[in-house]
């Protein structure tokens, strides 16, 4: 499992939000690695150098390719995501870690404690949100995984870079704004759709 670890003593699992990988986190962990901590920050399944792992499993009927039948019907589930963070943790032996989780690793954390609540030492939990998503939430993802696999994410990122940072940022820091886009244009549509799904599908 792709990931960056850096630091030693007390573990802290930092978990991407959407539709962003393991990079997004490294401010926090130069900070983190330099003050006791030992940061680990993975990509997510479907993100990052985990983009191309993916494993469709698909019926091709009425499509033209069994790989668009495959990036139609493909969900990563917030549980696949929190079973691959603890198996990664395993990997590294890391009995019990901070959690953390921004936005759709947010998500992915509260799904974490409910399979792993031994494991959690405390939880750290940024821009996200309790609910499952209602109907029309659920429809606009359904939507949104159709537009990014049908044109790419270079759309996406623009729609989605004024909302995702401050006004003051948006004006006084082009690097950021640099980075940002970057990241979601680089994603995978495949494995953006496939999180998107599964996010609509996540428990209240």
């Amino acid at each position: 499992m792709a990931h960056i670890e850096s630091g030693r003593e007390i573990p802290v699992v930092l978990l991407h939000g959407y539709p962003f990988d393991r990079s997004m986190w490294r401010e926090q962990i130069n900070f983190l690695s330099a003050h006791g901590y030992r940061a680990v920050a993975p990509d997510l399944r479907g993100f990052g150098e985990r983009s191309d792992k993916l494993q469709f499993v698909a019926d091709a009927a009425g499509c033209e390719t069994t790989r668009q039948a495959e990036a139609y019907r493909t969900i990563t589930t917030m549980a696949d995501m929190a079973r691959d963070a603890a198996a990664l943790m395993d990997e590294l032996k890391i009995e019990q870690a901070t959690i953390c989780g921004l936005s759709m690793g947010g998500y992915v954390a509260f799904e974490f404690v409910h399979l792993f609540p031994a494991r959690v030492s405390s939880l750290v939990l940024a821009g996200t949100r309790a609910p499952a998503d209602n109907e029309q939430e659920r429809q606009a993802r359904a939507q949104q995984a159709e537009q990014m696999l049908a044109q790419g994410m270079n759309g996406i990122a623009e729609a989605s870079v004024p909302k995702l940072l401050a006004p003051l940022t948006l004006a006084e820091k082009p690097e950021v704004v640099a980075q940002v886009r970057a990241m979601i244009g680089h994603a995978n549509p495949e494995g953006a759709a496939a999180a998107q799904r599964g996010m609509a599908e996540r428990r209240d």
